[in-house]
């Protein structure tokens, strides 16, 4: 692209007047300047054919990861986000990936703002507890509620995940491949205080382990059965083992591969971080017999304290528990990955699959509700750098450099004058015009009507009229291929939206379609589609070839 920083045009300084053109660059003395290459067949079989030009927008994210797309109504705006979704995938792998295959791997969401939609909607809020079992009688009862997050902190978590894994498999580490976004936090404790056996048989063998029941295989056994041969141990009177059969069972049956495990140091700290790779296996011999094989992701030189992102919770001494504070993206911080994108290695980028959040009608939420301390966070130079304290959770919070933010505006919305000034800075804005030449590729002509010169003839009198933010997109006319699609389309969309546009001024709505559509009255005129016996032409179509010929034919 000539200057990307041109794209921000005319919300912020003026609309540009020219549509955006496909990049045509060569590459510089220095070797950095990003060069567009053409598209071969072998490489984007299958891909649409105006792959192309999307690939403008790709570079564009590149320059800033969040784009709002604004335009008329109907110039495809929410259909674009899909193709330059595509665009950005060949970037990343160097080969066509559908859209739909990006929606299978669940990288990419959709939403859309109005006036109501909340910052608990969007990054996180306090929710009611709901389970089956939680009853309010009469005598009173306890509701319970509990911090829930929002879309965007989802994919924060989910894209934070995709981080860990990638570069964790850069850095040669087998078994990070089984990472995922819905991996759960554990802390686990390797043997008992003053008492380094267990703990240097785990980091030696990767492994964790537990020393309970050393004599028996519990391979496929239920809580219920461990539960039993641990009673079995025990004498008369003993506590029940109630706590270390949760131990053992969490150890064979709830832990899962892919799950990160925090090595307890202290009550606040942690000395080792992996991440469970294999199913439960016993250990004949080993002082610890009932082993999860792990791959250690990072073991600290001097302990890691966790305790503001556990929420201000002290970790206990019981072996295992779940850590459901602990989110991916505190995982990500804590193994310490590369904040500085432009040292990042290039092939790290690249395993590094993108997420991408669609946000629709984007000028249509109370943009300083909805993203709240967010605004700041989404700076392509903050991602991953500077965080903040969520004031729900209390925990710190920050956005991954892959998330990619692609909101959509219509430029005839009046809420548009109330679009958010910090919003505008913190976005690239790229104008989407109607597209004439769609009509020469599928269907450049109906019955008599010139579809490409009707829907220009339009723009120009809204244009001169009202303003270019009023012109009338492509889409409205793309799914017409006869007289009766032309004739709904026209009488069903179109005069209801310019009727709209100059709201109970007859004579400004007649200056634009003409005197045949509407009485005088404001009554809308429903010509026939069907031609006389004298004429070839229907009344219909007469009425529309005049509005850019200027004669009936």
């Amino acid at each position: 692209m000539d200057n990307p920083i041109r794209l921000y045009d005319n919300v912020l300084v003026g609309r540009r007047k020219t549509p955006i053109s496909k990049p045509n660059m060569e590459v510089g003395t220095d070797g950095k300047t990003p060069i567009t290459h053409a598209l071969e067949s072998s490489d984007v079989e299958d891909a649409p054919e105006l792959f192309e030009q999307y690939r403008a927008y790709a570079e564009l994210l590149d320059f800033n990861p969040n784009l709002i797309l604004y335009g008329p109504p109907g110039t495809g705006k929410t259909f674009a986000t899909k193709n330059i979704i595509e665009a950005i995938e060949y970037t990343f792998s160097k080969r066509y990936i559908p859209f739909v295959q990006v929606e299978r791997e669940e990288r990419v969401r959709f939403i859309t703002f109005h006036q109501s939609y909340s910052y608990e909607e969007f990054i996180e809020g306090i929710r009611p507890q709901l389970e089956e079992d939680m009853k309010q009688d009469e005598a009173g009862g306890e509701i319970r509620y509990r911090v829930e997050p929002g879309v965007l902190k989802k994919m924060v978590e989910e894209a934070s995940a995709q981080i860990i894994k990638a570069e964790s498999e850069s850095s040669g580490i087998s078994g990070a491949e089984f990472i995922h976004s819905g991996s759960r936090v554990w802390k686990v404790s390797l043997g008992r205080r003053n008492s380094d056996h267990i703990y240097n048989q785990c980091k030696a063998g990767k492994q964790i382990a537990v020393d309970f029941l050393d004599h028996i295989d519990l391979t496929d056994k239920s809580y219920d059965e461990i539960y039993s041969l641990l009673e079995n141990e025990r004498d008369d009177g003993a506590q029940k083992p109630t706590m270390d059969a949760n131990t053992l069972d969490t150890l064979i049956n709830q832990m899962e591969r892919g799950d990160i495990v925090f090595v307890y140091d202290g009550p606040r700290t942690i000395r080792d971080i992996g991440v469970i790779t294999g199913d439960y296996a016993y250990i004949k011999g080993q002082v610890a017999p009932h082993v999860r094989p792990v791959a250690w992701l990072k073991e600290f030189t001097e302990p890691a304290d966790i305790y503001d992102m556990n929420g201000g919770v002290s970790l206990t001494l019981k072996t295992i528990y779940e850590l459901p504070r602990i989110h991916m993206s505190d995982v990500q911080k804590l193994i310490g990955i590369s904040n500085d994108i432009n040292k990042t290695v290039k092939t790290q980028q690249h395993q590094q699959k993108p997420y991408y959040l669609i946000i629709d009608e984007i000028n249509r939420g109370n943009i300083s509700k909805i993203f709240g301390e967010l605004i700041t966070l989404i700076e392509k130079d903050k991602r991953q750098t500077v965080s903040t304290i969520l004031p729900y959770s209390k925990k710190p919070f920050s956005l991954p450099r892959n998330l990619y933010i692609i909101g959509t505006m219509n430029t005839s919305d009046r809420s548009i004058a109330m679009l958010d000034t910090a919003l505008r800075r913190r976005f690239v804005f790229a104008e989407m015009e109607p597209d004439y030449a769609v009509f020469e590729q599928n269907t450049a002509k109906v019955g008599s009507v010139e579809l490409a010169s009707l829907l220009r003839s339009l723009n120009e009198k809204i244009s001169e009229k009202l303003d270019r933010d009023h012109r009338i997109g492509h889409a409205y006319l793309m799914d017409v291929l006869t007289i009766d699609d032309l004739f709904k389309s026209w009488y069903y969309k179109i005069l209801p939206l310019i009727a709209e546009y100059f709201y109970n001024d007859v004579a400004a709505i007649q200056s634009v379609v003409g005197t045949k559509f509407f009485e005088k009255s404001g009554s809308m005129r429903f010509l026939s589609t069907q031609p006389s016996d004298k004429d070839t032409v229907s009344d219909f179509e007469k009425a529309l070839l005049t509005l850019y010929k200027g004669i009936e034919d």
